[in-house]
């Protein structure tokens, strides 16, 4: 059993992200410097993530596991440093904060300490490669073993696992802690005409739906409303059947520095996110700080960050004609905008706000010590 630490003393937390490609990597150094000025925290990363991006009052340690040089898993000095590393922390709690194969490993020597994992993907995205999907199951299947919490990102995915009876997982013992607002995303706020009516961003992959948003701006060529698709990706490989692009969407293939997709937020009315299904995601929050409303489909947490009619639009998933009524519906009330453009303010400060997400976490972080 956990014992209690004393309330004058900080909680001693070793935070392990060995996830670090994307936002999964964005949100980890977010989270850390959250927690910093709360906790003694000590820090487990891959090798590029620097020391200098993350405040911590104790210490960090980065090792290599890099996915495409597949021999530094096998290296047994990165695992004899990693050990090391972690017996010297003398954490007690280890928080999970991104999937990685090697949590399985520490997962299982330090059993012994109260354990908690940030659940991302609880019922893994539709196109994972066969493999991908094993990795994580069996991740999935240990931490079920031995983790005291799992945090998921939503009310519906904890009461999705609910009802799935996800690996017999205990109920009670599943917490929900909204993602928040990229600090590194944060730039100042400027005023400027809108270039593009709707944005979607981000990777381009099969479970974002941008056959049924493709299809829907197919339905708006009649009107003047435009759409830019921005991230890396084939849509044409992906979406094999999905034919060229009409005229009113703008095609931006290629990886956008954090300034310039700060910048194209700005620069149109409001976000899309046309998902065939989902978990989390981190770019409401985004959208929300930048005053912009969001279109989605009612699938993962999407359906949650969003309140219809008040701060985005909401329609069902594989819907192109619906998505299409709700974008013209939209665009043709320059009023209905602006209410949801201030609505979408509204619900950073009420919903994403950093010092709510923060206090969240350190709930859980200090509630796992009196158990």
């Amino acid at each position: 059993m956990a014992t209690a630490k004393n309330p004058q003393e900080k909680i001693n937390v070793l935070l392990v992200g060995l996830m670090t490609n994307g936002a999964m990597g964005d949100n980890f150094i977010t989270v850390a410097n959250y927690l910093a000025p709360h906790l003694r925290t000590h820090i487990l990363s891959n090798s590029n993530i620097r020391s200098a991006q993350i405040k911590t009052s104790q210490n960090f340690l980065a090792v290599p596991f890099l996915r495409y040089q597949i021999l530094t898993f096998f290296n047994p000095l990165t695992y004899w440093r990693l050990v090391t590393y972690i017996i010297k922390c003398r954490a007690d709690v280890i928080y999970f904060l991104t999937p990685h194969p090697v949590n399985i490993i520490i997962s299982l020597l330090f059993f012994y300490k109260p354990q908690i994992y940030y659940l991302h993907d609880p019922f893994l995205h539709s196109g994972l490669k066969k493999f991908d999907r094993a990795v994580i199951q069996f991740e999935y299947w240990v931490i079920n073993k031995i983790v005291k919490k799992i945090i998921v990102a939503a009310k519906k995915l904890r009461q999705e696992m609910i009802d799935r009876h996800w690996h017999h997982y205990p109920p009670r013992q599943i917490k929900v802690i909204y993602l928040g607002l990229l600090n590194n995303l944060v730039f100042p706020l400027k005023k400027r005409p809108a270039q593009f009516d709707l944005l979607f961003f981000g990777r381009i992959e099969a479970y974002k739906g941008l056959d049924t948003l493709i299809q829907a701006m197919r339905e708006l060529e009649d009107t003047k409303i435009t759409c830019c698709l921005a991230g890396q990706g084939d849509i044409q490989e992906i979406y094999p059947n999905i034919g060229p692009l009409p005229a009113n969407i703008t095609r931006i293939n290629r990886y956008l520095p954090d300034a310039e997709l700060a910048e194209l937020i700005q620069n149109c009315h409001g976000i899309i996110l046309p998902y065939h299904d989902a978990t989390g995601t981190q770019t409401i929050p985004l959208a929300f700080y930048y005053g912009k409303p969001v279109i989605a489909t009612q699938v993962g947490s999407l359906g949650e960050y969003i309140t219809h009619q008040k701060d985005g639009l909401l329609v069902p998933p594989d819907a192109p004609d619906l998505l299409a009524q709700q974008i013209r519906h939209l665009f043709a009330q320059p009023s209905l905008l602006n209410k949801l453009s201030h609505g979408a303010k509204q619900s950073f400060e009420q919903k994403f706000y950093h010092k709510k997400i923060a206090a969240s976490h350190l709930k859980v972080i200090s509630g796992i010590l009196n158990v």
